[in-house]
């Protein structure tokens, strides 16, 4: 036991303040070390004395300055017998003198009051400690209704917390009082009751289990005896959170406490030194005692200060962590209810977990991830206490800052406490003082396999509804409670109808992940419908897959992939389709209203006619022996269509490199862009009039073909069309494999086959860049494929309607 009050204390130097504590004198093996309030000892504080057992190894010198070991006792003709240091073992410091006698003096014998001595001496926290005997003392006011535990309950707790803090409670009795003794807090009688039992069992230490004024500590120690010191409640609590503060921010924040808590008592401590007098100034010195405070307050201010930065720091953490969407959960609760337990249990965090009171005082947070995919933060706090000092809690504001930025509060109960309904009182006390009752709650009755009839207890927690039953030791109850945890979280959560751009697609997985979705409008079975649709059109006319996938590409070039292209005349609309790039070109309207139908049967108002495209186009490719890619959705429809765009903006057949490289960069894309989106050439047909500029007048060369035409395949084309007539003739892009998505296309392109003179410069258009994508494509056909996929996505994320632009057609013909 350390903080406890001591009036015998030496004044304070400008720069130490020392609070040592004499020998007792019922054991003058013992000693106690003195408390220094230095810089350097809040770095790493021990401001309480500790309780050691004399002897080498225990402490260093340059720890604590020891007192004069007591002389050993030697031989004489009267007495033979001496005692030595500690356990028996001889003194043999003068052995070797010349001076010594020649036989050692044999050593005495224990006595019973020795062995009890030598039983005292535990080991708490890596030290040896010997127990002071300690005698608790309560009081029961009449009337007093603050406090829901009785007043042999508070004394048992007192006695759990004295055993705590090291001590060996040896008695206690209370008193029933109107009102407490303004000078000794008990009544005089009691006062002599209690100095009788103190005798008789030899304590050392009264605690009361209330907190005590300066007067009332120095009157009763007066009254008790100077061998016999008196601390309270609050200094036993600080004590035990002295011992127990393992990192630098604890420590600060017991120092602070420790600090607060003497600065009240140190009126009238010393008897010498009243005032201080210099030199030849006139008059008294300033007192003693307001020197002392000036240094106190000095150190508090500074400890303050230290404890701001601990605040300012903790805050930008929380505000990292708030930066990411995961909702926060802080385990609160009476002191020893379990609650490291559990956070070890569902982390695996591995805090200290104790069956002590106070066992942890840091915050830890760990996240935690429920099989169902979910996650939240779990905070374990500092556990609560009846009459928890108002210092401590003023102390720790930055540790309990942590409580308010909650998203939901977990009570940890320990149902297994006969006064468990006293602690859950004790605890809603102390949240109550914090201003936290907004902030939801769930209760957790913890340690329930320690209850006479479990079953009983959680049918009775089922049926308040409010409550889960769990074992933190053994697992019991755990899915239970995280479960619990989720519904109380959704009904913290905000509810908002959102609408996820399709380039976004990811957000749609941190929603599932941190929110909660109560409905989507999504249709599962979307893929399913196109591609039916889709094999069963292919299957009748093979050339549909380009026709569709060609389809996409007219659509995305003119106002953004919006299904513009879709759109027929009407009184406000000039169709798409009238445009010159489009007249007789495009195909495959009557497959899409076909997937449209099904997808409104299935999932009304839901899927887009642009999204039909975008999977449409998907489909075909796969369904060719092509690429498949994720295809980002969430497109809306256009309620316009631009004859004009149309015309402008689609690239003709016969474009020179130059002109390609401009459309495609008008659209947000580059070369390689155009050379893998160019590869969907590799499926499909095209009409006489797309090529037969190519083969008979090439650039208005006086009727000659392109040369870069390889002229077998020059010939073979003349067969298909004619100089003139046979527009509407048709040949195959790619004549090699003409319904298989693959990389002949790129093949034919090197022999000078390529179809269209669109195709054909990408390698005749001397850019290098072009010539090398080709090559690489006809060599690498994992290569195409990674790269058309990649080029799709983008092509389909130009200028897309999303949000509440646009609308879901029902009918991908007209609007709504």
């Amino acid at each position: 036991m350390t903080a406890c009050f001591f009036t015998s204390l030496p004044s304070i130097t400008s720069n130490r303040f020392s609070l040592p504590w004499p020998p007792s004198t019922s054991n003058p093996n013992r000693f106690i070390s003195p408390t220094f309030l230095t810089k350097s000892s809040i770095d790493s504080p021990r401001f309480s004395p500790t309780v050691l057992r004399q002897g080498p190894g225990l402490v260093s010198p340059e720890d604590l300055s020891l007192p004069p070991t007591p002389p050993v006792e030697t031989a004489t003709e009267e007495n033979e017998e001496v005692l030595s240091v500690f356990d028996g073992a001889a003194e043999e410091d003068n052995i070797f003198d010349d001076k010594a006698p020649t036989s050692l003096p044999r050593v005495k014998k224990k006595t019973e009051e020795d062995d009890e001595l030598d039983n005292r001496f535990k080991l708490r926290n890596g030290r040896e400690v010997f127990e002071e005997k300690a005698y608790l003392v309560g009081v029961e006011r009449k009337g007093d209704t603050e406090y829901s535990f009785g007043i042999e309950e508070s004394l048992k707790e007192l006695a759990q917390l004295a055993d705590t803090a090291g001590l060996m409670v040896v008695g206690s009795t209370y008193q029933k009082l109107a009102s407490p003794n303004p000078r000794t807090y008990i009544g005089s009688g009691k006062v002599a009751e209690i100095k009788t039992a103190i005798r008789a069992l030899d304590t050392e230490t009264v605690i009361f289990d209330d907190e005590l004024s300066a007067g009332q500590l120095r009157n009763l120690e007066k009254c008790f005896g100077g061998d016999v010191r008196v601390c309270d409640r609050t200094a036993l609590i600080l004590d035990i959170f002295n011992q127990r503060a393992a990192t630098h921010e604890a420590a600060l924040q017991v120092a602070l406490a420790q600090m607060e808590y003497q600065l009240p008592r140190l009126t009238k401590m010393w008897t010498h030194l009243e005032r201080q007098a210099g030199g030849k100034v006139k008059g008294m010195g300033e007192k003693q005692i307001e020197v002392d405070k000036r240094i106190l307050r000095t150190q508090i201010g500074v400890l303050k200060k230290e404890l701001e930065s601990v605040r300012k720091h903790r805050k930008q953490y929380r505000t990292r962590r708030t930066s990411v969407p995961v909702p926060v959960v802080s385990l609160v609760g009476y002191t020893n209810a379990g609650k490291s337990t559990l956070l070890n249990q569902l982390t695996g965090a591995n805090v200290l977990a104790e069956d002590r009171l106070f066992a942890t005082l840091d915050p830890t947070t760990r996240r935690v991830q429920t099989k169902n995919g979910k996650e939240f933060l779990l905070t374990d706090t500092v556990g609560f206490i009846q009459k928890l000092p108002t210092t401590l809690v003023a102390a720790f504001r930055a540790t309990l800052e942590e409580i308010t930025e909650s998203s939901l509060l977990v009570h940890v109960v320990d149902i297994s406490h006969p006064l468990a309904q006293q602690q859950i009182d004790a605890v809603d006390k102390v949240l109550a003082d914090l201003d936290v009752s907004s902030i939801p709650k769930l209760i957790v009755w913890n340690k329930v396999d320690k209850v006479a009839n479990p079953e009983k207890l959680k049918l009775e927690a089922q049926k308040r509804g409010d409550i889960v039953c769990v074992s933190a030791l053994n697992g019991e109850g755990l899915l239970e409670f995280c479960n619990a945890v989720q519904d109380r979280l959704k009904d913290t959560m905000v509810w908002i109808e959102a609408l996820i751009p399709f380039e976004k697609g990811e957000l749609l997985s941190t929603v599932h992940q941190v929110g909660m979705v109560e409905r989507t409008s999504s249709c599962p079975q979307v893929d399913d419908i196109v591609v039916s649709v889709l094999e069963k059109a292919i299957a009748r006319e093979p050339r549909m897959a380009a026709s569709l996938l060609r389809l996409h590409f007219h659509d995305c070039f003119v106002q953004g992939c919006d299904a513009s292209v879709l759109l027929d005349d009407s009184a406000t609309i000039g169709s798409e389709k009238r445009s010159v790039p489009n007249k007789n070109s495009i195909r495959g309207f009557e497959v899409i209203d076909e997937i449209k139908v099904k997808l409104e049967e299935a999932c009304p108002h839901t899927v887009s006619c642009a999204d039909i495209l975008a999977l449409a186009a998907r489909a075909s490719t796969v369904l060719s022996g092509g690429p498949n890619w994720v295809l980002p959705l969430g497109r809306r429809d256009s309620r316009t269509a631009s004859l004009r765009g149309a015309n402008k903006n689609i690239p003709p057949p016969n474009s020179t490199l130059q002109n390609l490289v401009t459309f495609f960069k008008r659209q947000g894309l580059d070369e390689v862009d155009l050379v893998a989106l160019s590869g969907a050439h590799t499926i499909g047909v095209a009409r006489c009039t797309s090529f037969k500029q190519r083969l008979y007048n090439q650039n208005g060369n006086n009727g000659q073909p392109d040369a870069s035409l390889e002229k077998s395949y020059y010939y073979g084309l003349k067969s298909v069309c004619p100089k003139s007539g046979g527009d509407n003739n048709i040949s195959p892009l790619d004549f090699a494999s003409p319904v298989r998505f693959d990389n002949t296309y790129f093949k034919l392109i090197l022999w000078g086959k390529g179809l269209l003179t669109s195709d054909q410069v990408l390698w005749s258009g001397n850019d290098k860049n072009t010539m090398q994508l080709v090559k690489s494509y006809a060599s690498n056909e994992g290569l195409f494929f990674q790269h058309f996929a990649k080029s799709m996505v983008k092509m389909g994320n130009i200028t897309p309607l999303t949000g509440f632009n646009g609308e879901v057609r029902k009918n991908c013909r007209i609007v709504n």
